[in-house]
């Protein structure tokens, strides 16, 4: 697959998607305003999760010094948005952690279970329509 310059871009971006068939499918889906492509991935020079909140299906992924906004976003959403009924109300997490930096994440691997326990009280307590649409998708990737 060749790579595609969005313009203005310094970074070479691929895009791939598969149709309603399963063919892969090559080329950009663009956003809203017709220009600008549907994924965008800002660099450290911008909060990473400063938008979240205008979609409502995302990706966070995090990693290293990175878990620190992760923690924020996943404490946000599942202690307090959702319980409002707010955006976004599919939240796929991925976690990449080096397995001998495990121990300094113990903290995080706490509220993630603290989480999950909160999330699986207020479904059994709300509105059962309201919870269907809603889901956490948790990844974890321990690497070498």
């Amino acid at each position: 697959m060749a790579p595609i310059r969005l313009d203005g871009s310094r970074f070479p971006c691929h895009y791939s998607r598969r149709d309603d068939r399963g063919d892969v499918q090559l080329g950009r889906i663009l956003g809203p305003d017709g220009k600008m492509p549907l994924l965008r991935v800002d660099g450290p020079h911008s909060a990473p999760t400063e938008h979240y909140i205008n979609y409502d299906t995302v990706m966070v992924v995090g990693a290293g010094i990175g878990m620190t906004p992760c923690a924020s976003v996943l404490t946000a959403q599942l202690k307090y948005r959702w319980s409002k009924g707010l955006p976004p109300d599919k939240l796929h997490f991925y976690w990449i952690v080096q397995h001998g930096e495990i121990d300094a994440f113990k903290w995080f691997i706490q509220l993630m279970v603290d989480l999950e326990y909160e999330h699986l009280r207020q479904r059994t307590r709300g509105n059962k329509k309201d919870w269907d649409t809603r889901y956490i998708e948790i990844n974890l990737y321990v690497t070498r």
